[in-house]
C-alpha cells in the first residue's frame, strides 16, 4: 500500500531550520533596504555617517541574498547554515563592541537601536543553532 503525501497543510514549521533562515533573510532584507533608502534619515536619528550606513546597507543585502539562497525550497547545506550562524555571531559581538565602545558617534536612540538588532540577530542564531 503507498501513501500520498498531503500537502494541503499550511502550517509554518517553526522548528524546520529553513523557516528560520528564511526569517533571517527577509528580516535582513527588510534592514537592508532600510538603510540604503533612508541613510540620511537614519544618521539624523542615530548618529553614525551617511557612507557607514550604506556601506552596513549594502552588505545586508549582499548577507541577505545569500542567506535566501541557503533557505530555498532545495536541501539546505549545513555548511551555508554553520556559516549563517557564523556570520551571525560575529555580527552579535561587534554590534555589542560597537554599543559600548562608543563606535560610529551613534546618538542614545542609536546605541539602543544596535543592542536591539544584535538582540535579534542572537535569537535567529540561537533558533538556526537549534534547528540545524
Amino acid at each position: 500500500m503507498t501513501s500520498v503525501a498531503d500537502h494541503s497543510d499550511s502550517r509554518i514549521d517553526m522548528g524546520s531550520v529553513r523557516f528560520w533562515v528564511a526569517a533571517d533573510a527577509a528580516i535582513t532584507g527588510a534592514n537592508a533596504l532600510i538603510y540604503l533608502a533612508a541613510a540620511p534619515v537614519i544618521v539624523d536619528l542615530m548618529g553614525s555617517q551617511t557612507s557607514d550606513v550604506r556601506a552596513i546597507g549594502g552588505f545586508l543585502l549582499a548577507f541577505a541574498a545569500l542567506v535566501a539562497l541557503v533557505a530555498a525550497p532545495t536541501a539546505t547545506p549545513r555548511f551555508g547554515v554553520r556559516v549563517i550562524i557564523a556570520v551571525n555571531a560575529v555580527w552579535v559581538l561587534a554590534s555589542l563592541a560597537v554599543a559600548v565602545g562608543g563606535g560610529l558617534g551613534l546618538t542614545a536612540l542609536g546605541t539602543v537601536w544596535v543592542v536591539a538588532q544584535a538582540g535579534v540577530v542572537g535569537v535567529l542564531a540561537v533558533q538556526q543553532y537549534r534547528t540545524r
